[in-house]
C-alpha cells in the first residue's frame, strides 16, 4: 500500500466520524473543496500545511491522522516506512 492510500483512507474516517460531505469537512477544516476531493480519490497529496490544518480543526495530531488508516494501525513501523519513502520522493523532485 502506498503512502498516498494511507493518507486517503485516514482523510475517509475522519471525515466519516464527523458524518460529513467532502465538500463540508473541507469547509470544516479550512481546505479547498476541490484539493480536497483529489486527495481523497488519491489524485493529488495533501501539502503539510494542509494537513496541519486538517489536523488543527479535527484537534489530532498528525500520528493521530495516520493511524486512522487500518493498515497503519495494525503495524506502526509503516508509518516511519512512508514518511521515509515520501521524503525520498520529494527529495527527488
Amino acid at each position: 500500500m502506498k503512502f498516498i492510500d494511507h493518507i486517503s483512507l485516514s482523510l475517509k474516517a475522519l471525515r466519516a466520524s464527523k458524518n460529513l460531505t467532502q465538500e463540508q469537512f473541507a469547509e470544516y477544516c479550512n481546505v479547498d473543496y476541490d484539493s480536497y476531493r483529489k486527495w481523497e480519490t488519491r489524485k493529488n497529496f495533501p501539502t503539510p500545511d494542509n494537513i496541519d490544518k486538517i489536523c488543527e480543526a479535527n484537534k489530532i495530531s498528525i500520528i493521530d491522522f495516520l493511524l486512522l488508516s487500518e493498515p497503519l494501525k495494525k503495524d506502526k513501523s509503516l508509518i516511519v516506512k512512508n514518511i521515509i519513502e515520501q521524503i525520498n520522493r520529494l527529495a527527488k523532485i
